[in-house]
């Protein structure tokens, strides 16, 4: 997924959580719903990067983190309250690396 320079902004976010949603319900059956694990890294310069999938495959623990679900049935205001929940979880690790 992609990476950014500089701050998250929620609507960039959103975006690549829309792509996750969008790839996510082409795999999926007809009338089926499908769940993948996401994650926001965000590194201590500033960018960004949306890790999804299992967990365990992510080597590169630098940075602070935010992590959720996204549905194929997801609403695009759902993937805005998703992607505003990985800021604040993201602010909450960088308060706490402070």
């Amino acid at each position: 997924m992609g990476s950014k320079q500089a701050s998250v902004d929620v609507d960039d976010l959103a975006d690549e959580l829309a792509m996750v949603r969008d790839d996510l319900a082409a795999e999926a059956g007809e009338g089926e719903e499908a769940l993948i694990d996401v994650r926001l890294q965000v590194y201590p310069s500033g960018d960004w990067h949306v890790r999804v999938g299992d967990p365990g495959w992510d080597l590169d623990h630098e940075g602070a983190w935010g992590a959720s679900c996204v549905s194929s049935e997801d609403t695009d205001d759902d993937l805005a309250a998703t992607a505003r929940d990985l800021l604040d979880q993201v602010a909450d690790a960088l308060a706490e690396q402070a």
